[in-house]
């Protein structure tokens, strides 16, 4: 009985591998979303007016030849791309 059950269990894993991506690939594609056409005249927002950081109390970190990412973590900050590799 157990080597009927695993036939069983094998075809139907076969039918659904077969059937579920024909399924799928329908003849009948969705139709494509309507667009809608850019409104003429309309002008986009500003951009947010430049701020220096610093004044609030940022530092900048001088970070050479590419930084990628920084973390800060135990009270330093950590940076890839910094000479060898990453830098504290």
């Amino acid at each position: 009985m157990r080597a009927a059950t695993v036939r069983r269990l094998s075809a139907l894993v076969a039918a659904a591998l077969v059937g579920l991506p024909a399924a799928a690939c329908a003849t009948n594609p969705a139709s494509p979303p309507a667009t809608t056409a850019p409104t003429t005249g309309s002008v986009p927002d500003p951009l947010p007016a430049l701020r220096d950081v610093t004044a609030a109390g940022a530092s900048t970190i001088k970070a050479l030849p590419s930084p990628d990412w920084a973390v800060v973590a135990g009270g330093g900050v950590w940076v890839s791309g910094v000479g060898p590799g990453l830098q504290r």
